[in-house]
């Protein structure tokens, strides 16, 4: 018989001593243009904790959005490259004055917001999440969505139609809208993330469960995501759905648990908090 011992060193730095660094953390930091230490640190951090927490292999997508550029703010974590193929955002109609430090900020006036072309197909196993440090002031808007026709939605809204907070994991006409009561508020910040496993679809507010349902609609496989807004070029004005609150970290991938989901708000809290921006 043998016995094998695996030690994991979180946090863990020995680029002194030509031992190596992370890769992905690295590719990231130079492809991001970062050159502030508490920023490098913060990043560096937080992919140690996503490993530590076992939730690196559970993303499609991971953005930090982080930093004050658009080419800072594009990026995926996952695979830093500035293409549609690694899932960066494009960011349209863009100008300086949507990324600051908070994160990225879309404008109805200018029309700008954050897209990337999505191929999604499992529907049963999913998630989306992101982080808003700033709070919402406007009406109906929804700060990040997956969709190809309106028919066709996965969301997260901080201010829905009745002043709800609410997610949706399938089908937006025949599918189920998980929401929580108004009196809930509108004007809260933090990670907000709906996740459906099988048929279970369950809306989370800074790691803790809010609302639930049931949906076993389906979505079609070839998508957009976008960030920021619903709709935002639609010709109704009243179904763009543009959100006034900064964002930052935004994730998809496959469907988290609740103790996934509370590990991953106490990740981002933790990288938010050295950042300045909770």
């Amino acid at each position: 018989m043998s016995l094998g011992i695996k030690i994991t060193l979180k946090d863990a730095d020995f680029s002194d001593r030509n031992l190596g660094t992370v890769p992905s953390a690295d590719a990231f930091i130079s492809n991001a243009g970062l050159t502030n230490e508490t920023e490098i640190t913060a990043i560096r951090t937080l992919f140690d904790d996503l490993n530590f927490y076992g939730l690196w292999e559970l993303f499609t997508i991971f953005s930090p959005i982080m930093s004050n550029t658009a080419q800072s703010q594009k990026l995926n974590l996952l695979n830093p490259q500035d293409t549609d193929a690694a899932y960066r955002w494009n960011f349209i109609n863009d100008n300086p004055a949507g990324h600051t430090t908070l994160g990225f900020k879309s404008d109805s006036a200018s029309l700008r917001y954050g897209t990337v072309p999505f191929v999604f197909s499992n529907i049963g196993d999913f998630h989306i999440s992101v982080y808003n440090s700033s709070s919402e002031s406007t009406g109906t808007s929804i700060i990040t969505q997956m969709a190809t026709m309106n028919n066709s939605r996965a969301y997260v809204s901080r201010n829905f139609t009745g002043g709800v907070t609410q997610g949706a994991a399938g089908n937006s006409t025949t599918g189920v809208r998980i929401s929580t009561d108004p009196s809930y508020g509108v004007t809260r910040k933090g990670l907000l993330t709906v996740s459906r496993i099988g048929s279970t679809v369950k809306l989370y507010d800074n790691g803790v469960e809010i609302a639930s349902g049931t949906d076993s609609t389906g979505i079609a496989a070839s998508s957009l995501l976008y960030l920021g807004a619903a709709s935002p070029e639609n010709a109704t004005v009243s179904l763009r759905g543009y959100t006034n609150c900064y964002i930052n970290c935004f994730s998809t991938g496959k469907g988290l648990t609740a103790q996934q989901v509370a590990d991953l708000s106490t990740a981002i809290n933790k990288f938010n908090t050295s950042l300045g921006r909770l």
